[in-house]
């Protein structure tokens, strides 16, 4: 199923950058959400499609690791890669290898997820188009199925 690599380029900005002229941690998750937002959107899931959805993906957990610093001027390239899904979509979880440079592995960032609608801000499995997408993006060698984050509700997909 998954057959499409995808990274980002990002080139770190002075106002990036902590007390110690180092990546600021909230910069390093703002790069894994933009990359999994402009991934979607590669794939016709845009802010248009969210509101014709009422609903968009959140982060329910985040786990870091930090293996070398990064400072102004680097380029840091993000992979995202599935680490588990859902059947239904509804939870998902996606890992970022950053590279600094194109040398070296500058961390990862982990985002574990589901679908938010705006109006009940309740958990919601997504339409197919976007499960279709999700199963596109290449999966970590220790992927794994997660449990469906809906109890007993219909997904969306009923009503879309």
């Amino acid at each position: 199923m998954a057959d499409e690599a995808f990274s980002q380029d990002y080139r770190v900005n002075w106002d990036d950058l902590d007390p110690n002229f180092h990546l600021r941690a909230a910069v390093w998750v703002d790069y894994a959400v933009n990359t999994q937002y402009l991934w979607l959107e590669q794939h016709g899931i845009n802010q248009a499609r969210y509101k014709e959805l009422g609903y968009e993906p959140i982060a329910l957990r985040l786990e870091a690791q930090y293996r070398h610093e990064a400072t102004f001027g680097d380029t840091i390239k993000d992979t995202p890669l599935i680490d588990a899904l859902s059947t239904d979509g509804s939870k998902w979880r996606v890992r970022h290898n950053y590279l600094k440079n194109g040398k070296g592995r500058a961390g990862s960032i982990i985002l574990e997820g589901t679908w938010l609608d705006w109006k009940t801000r309740q958990a919601v499995a997504p339409a197919s188009d976007i499960v279709q997408a999700l199963n596109k993006l290449p999966r970590t060698p220790n992927y794994e199925e997660l449990k469906s984050f809906m109890r007993d509700k219909k997904s969306t997909e009923t009503t879309q």
